[in-house]
């Protein structure tokens, strides 16, 4: 689990989802960052509409990632937030 920063609990979203790029549920998110569901669930909803963070549906499951564009250098595929 990391720390949070309840100054600042999107932040420790946006940490975690970092250090996960293969993305992950809300549940997950919620016991990694110490928070109810429906809090993460909030703050998630809040990042979205910022455009920090993407859901995809994959069977049952949402996944959330960060937000990241994909760029052609020199024939190359180089991701950036």
């Amino acid at each position: 689990m990391i720390k949070i920063d309840f100054e600042d609990p999107k932040k420790a979203i946006i940490s975690l989802l970092e250090k996960h790029p293969e993305g992950l549920m809300i549940t997950t998110i919620a016991k990694e960052v110490g928070m109810n569901r429906l809090t993460a669930a909030k703050y998630i909803h809040e990042l979205m509409g910022a455009g920090r963070i993407v859901q995809r549906k994959l069977g049952r499951v949402r996944l959330c990632y960060l937000k990241t564009k994909k760029m052609r250098n020199g024939g190359f595929y180089v991701w950036e937030n």
